[in-house]
């Protein structure tokens, strides 16, 4: 497990990459990123559902010029690595786990917009002090952008290495004491909270309602669910 956690978050950082320093081909979106990972982690399934959850909340905001939005790859990515690595030990199945895990990682996507800011006043910095006296063809030039590169890996790395760890564990053990109701609520919101938000985009101009309308949706499983009992 030790092994899988560590292949995925070296991809999930690498990918993380794409956000803005390398590439920009859209590889970081959670969509994208979280099946990747997902596969890395050992479920495809899992990286799936995150992707979708995280995809349709923050698909309206893009990071574009100075603008840094909650970074819901970089929580898409985390989650998706615990959602892959509990459900291996549990015999919730992965869109369940999926869901269970997508609200405890909502806050994880302010911490990747922190680290994303913290990184760019890193490079500004390195860019500024390196300016001057070099060109394209310098090997110089090489190693100050190879640099810039393993700081913004190694910066999403133990982040999401840390967090993906302690996450994993608690819930390993706290996995077995949710109640069934939670459960099939769980299962139930899959398919409820992402259908709101499709129809939030597909007839409003203003999708600031997104987030609480997945609110909504999971809740609203929740009391189908209870009731039904």
């Amino acid at each position: 497990m030790i092994l899988l956690l560590l292949e995925a978050c070296a991809l999930g950082s690498f990918l993380w990459l794409d956000r803005f320093q390398i590439f920009e081909l859209m590889l970081s979106r959670p969509i994208v990123a979280a099946p990747l990972v997902g596969w890395a982690a050992g479920s495809m399934e899992a990286g799936l559902v995150i992707g979708i959850l995280f995809e349709l909340l923050w698909l309206a905001y893009p990071p574009i010029g100075g603008v840094i939005p909650p970074d819901g790859s970089f929580a898409a990515i985390a989650a998706t690595v615990v959602t892959a690595l509990v459900g291996s030990t549990t015999e919730i199945q992965p869109k369940t786990m999926g869901v269970l895990v997508f609200p405890l990682f909502l806050p994880v996507a302010y911490l990747g917009a922190f680290l994303d800011g913290q990184l760019r006043r890193y490079l500004y910095r390195l860019a500024r002090d390196s300016e001057g006296g070099l060109c394209l063809a310098e090997p110089e030039f090489r190693g100050v952008f190879v640099k810039a590169l393993f700081a913004g890996w190694l910066t999403a790395f133990v982040a999401l290495t840390l967090l993906t760890a302690v996450t994993t564990v608690i819930l390993i053990h706290a996995a077995p004491l949710l109640p069934k109701s939670l459960i099939t609520a769980a299962a139930v919101g899959f398919y409820v909270a992402p259908l709101l938000v499709i129809i939030d985009y597909a007839t409003l101009p203003d999708q600031r309602r997104s987030p609480a309308l997945l609110v909504t949706g999971f809740t609203l499983s929740v009391v189908i669910c209870l009731a039904a009992m």
